[in-house]
């Protein structure tokens, strides 16, 4: 069986008590588990807070982002592109893969008919790096010089760069 089971951290609630159960499911079973970051420059809860400030939302990101730097440092430099490439290139698999089960006799819920409920989504938010870098060169175009002022007003267009889902999904990092 597996030595060690690795995952990217999320930094939700519910992704915090989902993930405690994989540690715990993991540990149970002498397994160990190896968390990541890889979502966010930096995470969340690493910060030391002020006394007085118990959590919750910072108001926007310079103050967090400052406090971070001060405590932390700054972020790593991303890996280049070609490094990742050749590290991947060298990976290899296993000898012998573990038996497993067909999709179908995993008993989860399939999508059937020719209904396309993706489309309108996708159509909204397209997901491939040459959208993520037409929506970044629209940004600066058109938001970046108002950033600054504008960056918590929603509702006026190119406010904000809209590339989080880019740097979500890897389409952009």
């Amino acid at each position: 069986g597996a030595g060690a089971v690795y995952w990217n951290k999320e930094h939700t609630t519910e992704s915090r008590i989902r993930e405690e159960k994989y540690r715990t499911v993991l540990q149970e079973i002498d397994v160990q588990s190896i968390e990541c970051q890889s979502s966010l420059l930096y995470d969340p809860l690493s910060p030391s807070l002020a006394a007085g400030f118990n959590g919750g939302h910072w108001g926007t990101l310079m103050p967090f982002k400052r406090t971070c730097e001060k405590q932390l440092g700054m972020p790593r430099r991303p890996i280049l592109r070609a490094d990742t490439f050749f590290m991947l290139e060298r990976m290899k698999g296993p000898n012998e893969w573990p038996a497993s089960k067909d999709v179908e006799g995993l008993n989860i819920a399939m999508i059937n008919g020719n209904e396309e409920w993706d489309k309108p989504i996708l159509d909204r938010f397209p997901m491939s790096e040459d959208d993520a870098v037409a929506n970044m060169n629209t940004f600066f175009q058109h938001g970046f010089a108002k950033y600054e002022r504008d960056r918590s007003r929603a509702d006026i267009d190119w406010s904000t760069s809209k590339l989080s889902a880019h740097l979500r999904i890897g389409s952009l990092s």
